[in-house]
Formats: structure tokens, C-alpha cells, sequence
């Protein structure tokens, strides 16, 4: 399938904190150009009320972010809100930092990842899981993120790759993209550079990132959903999220 992009909506998160506000918000989402949305959840909506709005609007829902404390007591949760959103993607927004410096506990936490996408695939759902920086810390055994992926089925367990935080960690995003070629079908796209002296997460293509080459190794790897997230922006969220659109845009991606 084509390539798309998409808007996780933690990125706009302090203009979704009222139902009056949460609405005008995603209204505005829709004329920057985005088609699509990747959520976990809008606090300030009834999922129906959410449902029904993202339906009115055309904006797609393309994944749900599930907490790691929603989805290890079981499925349910995942499978209720895909199933009210009309999607079938879960990812896992983070685990436990501690468990990326433990090659027994890792091993541990992919048996269990493995089990849940198997569940979720039984209901016809695919499961990945959000990278960010601490999971590549190195073992002895091997980078944390490596470990987890050699150790979960590939069938059952995919990866929705952060390709800033990739960068931020000092690994190659291009190259662990290539790797997990088949396996990628959403990246989460923001750029990482340096404004007024600091370090800080940036609009796609306004940074440092090699963006060329990330396109082609996602491009190479099958990726699917481009889905930008920003975790804090230096200007109003909605012109950053713009800027990512209009950006990748230019880059040749729709």
C-alpha cells in the first residue's frame, strides 16, 4: 500500500484539554491537510462523541497507543477502543525503563509481548511496539531494542520505530529501519537538532536527521504510516505540526 501520514495527537495535547477546545483542535488538524490521527485517547471527549467527530471530520484513525500498565493484565481495553475507532493497530507506548537493562527481565517482557500479539492477532488486530531512546542501551547480550526484537515473534510482535529518538540515542534510524525491514509498518517522524543553544525535538526536515536516507530506508523496509509526533514544540503545536506536514509534503511523501 502507499505510503501515509498521520498525526499522533499527543502532540497537541494542551489544545485537547476541554471538549470546546479539543473540538476546534482536531477541526483545525483537518484543514492543515492531515487525514489521519494516531491517539491515545482524548481525555476530554466520550470515545463516542471522539468516534463520531473523527467521522465527520474524515480523519482516520490509524493506530491507538495502549499503556503498558492497559495492555499486560490483558487485551480487552485495546480490542474495545480499536473496535470503537474502526482501526487495527495497537502499539505499546513504552515499557518500564528497567527492564531494557536486564537481558533475564527482557527476555521475560518479550515471552509476554509475543503472547499479547498473538492474542490480539487472533482478533484480527497487529501489534507493535514505540520505541524511544533508553532501549538501546547496551548489554552484554546486546542493544536492549535488538534484544527485544531477536527475542518477540516477528509475526506477532512489530516495531513502530521513533526515528528522532533513534537518533537522540546515537543509533543509525535509517539503518535500524532497513533491519527491520518487513516488520516497520508505522515510524513515528520528528526531527532532532539544536535551537538557541539547546538540544530539542523539531519539525520534520528543521533539524539534523538525514531525512533522505530515512525515506529510502522506509521506503526499502515497507513502512506504511508516517506518523508525526512532536513531543514538545518551540511554537504553537499546530504550526509545528504544519511545518512536519508541509515538509514531508515536499519530500514526496502524502
Amino acid at each position: 500500500m502507499a505510503s501515509k501520514v498521520a498525526l499522533q495527537l499527543y502532540t497537541v495535547r494542551d489544545l485537547l484539554k476541554t471538549p470546546e477546545q479539543a473540538e476546534e483542535t482536531l477541526r483545525k488538524v483537518r484543514q492543515i491537510g492531515y487525514n489521519a490521527v494516531e491517539h491515545s485517547g482524548v481525555a476530554s471527549l466520550a470515545p463516542q462523541r471522539l468516534r463520531d467527530l473523527l467521522h465527520e471530520l474524515g480523519l482516520e484513525t490509524v493506530s491507538v497507543h495502549v499503556s503498558y500498565d492497559e495492555l499486560t493484565p490483558g487485551t480487552g481495553k485495546a480490542e474495545e477502543r480499536c473496535a470503537m475507532y474502526g482501526c487495527k493497530e495497537v502499539s505499546l507506548s513504552s515499557m518500564p525503563h528497567e527492564r531494557f537493562r536486564s537481558y533475564p527481565e527482557l527476555r521475560k517482557e518479550a515471552a509476554r509481548l509475543t503472547e499479547i500479539g498473538k492474542k490480539l492477532a487472533s482478533k484480527g488486530l497487529r501489534f507493535s511496539y514505540h520505541s524511544h531512546w533508553f532501549e538501546y542501551e547496551r548489554l552484554s547480550e546486546g542493544v536492549g531494542l535488538e534484544i527485544l526484537y531477536r527475542e518477540t515473534d516477528p509475526k506477532f510482535v512489530k516495531s513502530q520505530l521513533d526515528i528522532c529518538w533513534a537518533q537522540y540515542a546515537g543509533a543509525d534510524p535509517a539503518r535500524w529501519i532497513r533491519n527491520l525491514k518487513g516488520r516497520v509498518p508505522t515510524v513515528h517522524a520528528k526531527d532532532l537538532g539544536v535551537k538557541d543553544g539547546k538540544q530539542m525535538t523539531l519539525e520534520v526536515g528543521e533539524g539534523n536527521i538525514n531525512w533522505p536516507n530515512v525515506l529510502d530506508a522506509c521506503k526499502e523496509a515497507g513502512v506504511e504510516w508516517y506518523i508525526v509526533e512532536q513531543d514538545s514544540c518551540w511554537r504553537s503545536p499546530l504550526d509545528s505540526v504544519a511545518v512536519s506536514l508541509a515538509n514531508l509534503n515536499k519530500m514526496g511523501i502524502q
